[in-house]
């Protein structure tokens, strides 16, 4: 696993993409979590210049308006909503490109499948194999059972496994920006930008 580069890319807000993966020419995994708004020039970046096949979303689409809390910015949860999965599905991408979404607690279901397209996956969670790689997501890491060689994508909050509770490699979506090789398995986490925590209202401090 090769972890976030240089201070210096974090310090300037730059995700410096390693070459392997430009190497990769489009097969790969790109995983993120927790995303608001802010980061999504970004992320329309990252997907255009690295035209993944797979984009895995593990929850909270529009992370700073936490419809959990506050029903009443359900019309401005839709509205950057459609910014995102114009992103995600991207019209010009590659046309076998997968995209699934784990639902977040700052998510409305009826909403995103409202938005987002019959070929998007959205699930609370999702066990599949991926070319050769066992993967499963979710928004929560408690949800996720692990296993030998599994690969287990989530967000929420920064939480890793405690040391020999959980088999597998466990990725989490809101502490990094996770791009896995196809079909190697090889695993690039990337800094995200450092707006884009203060963007989700300092989540870490916060109670979930």
């Amino acid at each position: 696993m090769v972890s976030c580069p240089n201070l210096i890319y974090s310090i300037l807000d730059i995700v410096r993409i390693p070459e392997p993966v430009l190497d990769s020419k489009g097969h790969l995994i790109l995983h993120v979590s927790d995303t608001p708004s802010s980061f999504y020039p970004c992320f329309k970046r990252l997907v255009s210049r690295l035209m993944p096949s797979w984009i895995i979303h593990t929850g909270d689409l529009v992370d700073e308006v936490k419809i959990g809390l506050h029903r009443r910015d359900l019309d401005l949860y839709r509205k950057k909503l459609v910014r995102i999965r114009d992103i995600m599905e991207e019209p010009d991408g590659p046309g076998n490109r997968k995209v699934l979404v784990t639902l977040g607690n700052h998510d409305d279901e009826e909403t995103a499948r409202t938005v987002f397209s019959d070929n998007t996956g959205i699930s609370s969670s999702f066990s599949l194999e991926i070319e050769g790689l066992s993967v499963n997501c979710d928004h929560y890491l408690a949800n996720l059972e692990g296993g030998p060689s599994t690969i287990n994508l989530y967000g929420h909050d920064p939480s890793l496994p405690a040391e020999g509770e959980k088999q597998g490699i466990f990725l989490n979506g809101l502490k990094s920006i996770n791009l896995i090789t196809l079909p190697q398995g090889l695993i690039y986490s990337l800094c995200y930008p450092r707006y884009v925590n203060d963007h989700r209202q300092l989540k870490r401090r916060r109670s979930l």
